[in-house]
Formats: structure tokens, C-alpha cells, sequence
């Protein structure tokens, strides 16, 4: 542990931990002490004696197996277990803070709502196994056509919402690039599917709505999205 102190690089972490710490009373930060990435939890006490300071003791708690029991929980609150997409209740978090977004810089957004035709179809004579594959590719290639800044999610069964923020600072324009997304969604959908061996197309309808603000309440986008 010496060592390890008095080594440059080390050194200046805990440094700048104990900086940290003495503002906080305790941190939880992740620490490659050793060679091996952890997640530990330190806090602190002064050590005092009548001459003042004495000197300052450090408990370090492993809270890595923790964290990550957390963060599996909260991605099974937010995330489609499937196809790893936002599910609602993620989705409709991000539409507030689009909403919000959009108030705030005078920017439409827009929700576009993709409802695949026929899927009862294949999952029915093919079976569900390929189904979900076809729903994992879908969602896949749905990414693919949105910029990273913007919301693919499940928003159930066959059904997936996309949010795109900041597609224009007036309505016409908004509606024509809402348009051209929803054109690069049919065609990046229109292309073959391999699943388990055997070629499948499909189809699939979209609706768009643009928005500004919080002029409509969440339920009323994406219901006239899905009817558009």
C-alpha cells in the first residue's frame, strides 16, 4: 500500500479523491487500483489530536457486485428485455423532455409510429423463436436510420415509436424531414430478412407527427402518430 501511495499517477488520484471527499464526506467512483476495475465507496474521518490535525483514515467499500445488481435492475425497468430498445416507460420520459426541449429552443420534434403489417402472420407459421428474431432485426436496423441523439423504442408487440428531435423551426419543414425519415425507415424494412436460414420481407406502416412544445399532451402525439 506504500507503494502504491507514493506511485505518481495513483498518488494524484487519491489526491484529488480526498479533495473530493472533504467537500462530500464520501464519493462512490470507479477506481482501476491494482490493475483490476472496481467500483469502490470511500468515506473518511479526520483523525484529530490537541495539536490539531493527526491525520485522516480511509474505509474503501467494494460496492462493485452492488452497482451492477442496480443497474441491472433499472434496465429491466426501462429496456425491452428483447430487443434491448427504451421501453414505454422510458419512451415516455424522453417525449417529456422533448417536449420540454422543443418549448425551450422553438424546435419541432416528431414521433413517428411503426406498426409492422402482417406480423401476426410470420409468427404464427413460423413460430416465435423467429418472430423475436425478426423483431431484434428490426429494432436493429430501425437505429441504424436515426441519428444517435434520437429515441427508438418498443412501444409494444409489433409496434415501435420513433423520436426524432429537432427536425425544424417551422411546421412545413418539419413535416417534409419527418417525411424523409419515415422513407429511409420503409426502405431500410423493405430489404430481405435472413432468419434461421430462410429469406422473409416485410412490410410496414408509419405515421408521423410533428410537434412544438407542450401543446398536446403525450397521449394525444402519439395517438394521432399512430393514426396519421
Amino acid at each position: 500500500m506504500r507503494d502504491l501511495w507514493h506511485e505518481g499517477t495513483q498518488f494524484r488520484r487519491w489526491q484529488e479523491y480526498l479533495k473530493r471527499a472533504s467537500r462530500q464526506g464520501g464519493f462512490t467512483d470507479e477506481s482501476d487500483l491494482l490493475g483490476k476495475e472496481r467500483i469502490f465507496q470511500l468515506t473518511f474521518n479526520q483523525l484529530q489530536s490537541d495539536n490539531g490535525l493527526r491525520g485522516i483514515s480511509i474505509f474503501a467499500r467494494d460496492i462493485t457486485n452492488q452497482r451492477a445488481a442496480q443497474e441491472a435492475i433499472n434496465r429491466l425497468a426501462f429496456f425491452d428485455t428483447l430487443t434491448q430498445l427504451p421501453n414505454r416507460r422510458l419512451l415516455l420520459d424522453r417525449l417529456r423532455q422533448a417536449m420540454l426541449q422543443s418549448e425551450r429552443h422553438k424546435r419541432f420534434a416528431a414521433v413517428l409510429f411503426v406498426d409492422l403489417d402482417r406480423f401476426k402472420i410470420l409468427n404464427d407459421t413460423r413460430g416465435h423463436e423467429v418472430g423475436d428474431m425478426l423483431l431484434i432485426e428490426v429494432a436493429q436496423r430501425l437505429q441504424s436510420t436515426v441519428r444517435e441523439g434520437d429515441t427508438v423504442a418498443r412501444h409494444g408487440g409489433d409496434e415501435f415509436i420513433v423520436l426524432i428531435n429537432g427536425i425544424g423551426d417551422h411546421l412545413e419543414l418539419a413535416a417534409r424531414n419527418a417525411e424523409v425519415i419515415c422513407q429511409k425507415i420503409l426502405h431500410a424494412l423493405s430489404q430481405p430478412f435472413d432468419l434461421m436460414g430462410e429469406t422473409h420481407r416485410i412490410s410496414a406502416s408509419i405515421g408521423a407527427r410533428p410537434f412544438l412544445g407542450q401543446d398536446h399532451s403525450i397521449d394525444d402525439l402519439l395517438r394521432t402518430a399512430d393514426t396519421a
